[in-house]
């Protein structure tokens, strides 16, 4: 199918078309060294998965016989079960218990595990109290460490902050309980500026529409590198559940490869404005697909796009009926909308005249 295709535009209407350099052919040659590269590569990434949860039980066990050793017992293994005595006056968190003794390794798997360093003792007293024989930079960073540095390693082109910021948005942003009685979210980000008045309500339109995803632009462009194994560990997620796109193209570049031999350019989900329902976010199987994908260190090691893994899970989880167009004008980088033009001059995106606010106001007279 080529990329050119009237038909692929009827069909993906949603998609803007980025001008690349034609597709090559492969020789059979040349597919089955790259298939046998390909699976020599997931077997080693396979093998090195199995190695990193080792390590993590083996962390785990460290952790659990650090509380039994504290006489902290938790049947769900909650490391912020504190330690009480004196008939419960008085209690300790595990994590002022390791700082008391220095423990520094200890310290940083507490935290790996999810312990709160905000939380006081009985007595109101910090964990940075316990660790003043450290010097304050070395207080900052280990209180801080699970944030802002755990555990991402080194990446040549992709910061550590970005990896954080896309596992974040791809899986635990939606179970935060700040969003605790809310139905739809709407996330826009801070270099998106307006540049025309806002039609509507974008939450109260999502409401109205019985909208699961609220997109703003959908990009078909050359994003390879942030779906190194991504696609694999997805296309396996899907066939264990029996589930086909409903959307395909959206995911045709990958799921229909016997049809586009070598595949073609990846879609995004533009993640610089979007919403949708937090029961699709919340969802047992969107929750189960991303912590499918948080078992592999593709965040850390691939950089893989929450832009892309929205993508595949639209096409998946949701149809056309539940899928609608944000319509809100402005730039991000080298993205526009305009209600005259659309996006990036391509004539799509652009809002009919029988959905805009002043042909509502002329039908009924206002």
């Amino acid at each position: 199918m080529s990329l050119a295709n009237h038909e692929f535009h009827q069909r993906g209407g949603r998609c803007k078309l980025m001008e690349e350099d034609e597709a090559v052919q492969c020789s059979a040659d040349q597919l089955a060294r790259w298939e046998a590269k390909q699976k020599q590569e997931w077997g080693e990434m396979y093998q090195k998965v199995r190695v990193q949860q080792a390590n993590l039980q083996k962390a785990r066990t460290q952790v659990d016989m650090f509380l039994q050793r504290h006489g902290i017992h938790s049947n769900s293994f909650d490391v912020n079960v504190p330690k009480k005595s004196f008939g419960g006056l008085c209690r300790t968190y595990p994590l002022h218990l390791a700082a008391k003794k220095r423990d520094w390794h200890m310290i940083r798997l507490l935290l790996h595990f999810g312990a709160n360093p905000m939380q006081r003792d009985s007595r109101g007293r910090p964990i940075i109290v316990f660790a003043d024989e450290a010097s304050a930079e070395q207080q900052v960073a280990i209180i801080k460490e699970r944030d802002l540095s755990w555990p991402m390693s080194e990446h040549p082109t992709c910061s550590a902050g970005y990896r954080r910021a896309a596992r974040f948005t791809s899986g635990p942003l939606w179970m935060h309980e700040a969003l605790d009685g809310f139905s739809h979210i709407l996330l826009m980000d801070t270099e998106f500026v307006l540049s025309h008045p806002v039609p509507w309500d974008p939450l109260r339109y999502m409401f109205e529409q019985n909208s699961d995803l609220a997109y703003w632009q959908t990009h078909y462009e050359r994003t390879w590198n942030r779906t190194v194994y991504l696609t694999e560990v997805s296309k396996e997620f899907m066939h264990g559940r029996n589930l086909m796109p409903q959307v395909p193209e959206l995911v045709s570049y990958w799921w229909d490869e016997s049809e586009v031999p070598g595949g073609s350019f990846p879609v995004n989900i533009y993640g610089c404005l979007f919403g949708g329902s937090m029961s699709f976010f919340r969802s047992s199987l969107y929750q189960s697909y991303f912590e499918e994908l948080d078992s592999w260190p593709g965040f850390d090691e691939y950089c893989w796009s929450p832009q892309s893994i929205l993508a595949i899970a639209a096409a998946f989880f949701l149809n056309d009926n539940f899928i609608t167009e944000i319509w809100v004008y402005g730039r991000h980088q080298n993205s526009s909308k305009t209600p005259e033009e659309g996006w990036n001059d391509s004539k799509r995106g652009i809002l009919p005249e029988s959905q805009r606010p002043s042909a509502h106001l002329k039908a009924s007279g206002e």
